[in-house]
């Protein structure tokens, strides 16, 4: 008499130990799916940003090209309101920056000159 009770409490105690371990893998596999779902809607959203960003830039490159006189200071005024716009919009975007490329020394000059004098006019001197 004693053997079947304790058959039966041994085959209790293996089923509460297979279910609560199951219970434990379904709990796992519900956070892996939350975790790839939440992961999937942040790829995509980046994803967005990027390809809004980089269609802003090109844009801003023609933009620029049309421009004949790129290396006057109403172009690189006109140049941050105009990139203020991609700043806004895009959510990950911190700033956009005037660096042209010079490959001529007097535009080179020129440009330095005309950088010291904003930077002197910002700090008031």
């Amino acid at each position: 008499a004693m053997v079947p009770v304790v058959f039966l409490l041994i085959a209790t105690i293996v089923a509460a130990v297979a279910s609560y371990w199951a219970l434990v893998q379904s709990e796992r596999t519900i956070e892996d799916l939350k975790f790839s779902d939440q992961a999937m809607q942040q790829a995509t959203m980046l994803q967005g940003d990027i390809d809004f960003v980089l269609s802003q830039v090109n844009v801003t490159a023609v933009w620029l090209s049309l421009r004949p006189n790129w290396r006057s200071e109403a172009t690189r005024a006109e140049f941050s309101i105009f990139t203020q716009t991609i700043i806004d919009r895009a959510a990950g975007m911190r700033g956009l920056t005037w660096v042209p490329i010079v490959t001529d020394s007097g535009d080179r000059n020129r440009l330095e000159l005309q950088a010291d004098r904003q930077v002197s006019e910002f700090l008031g001197k």
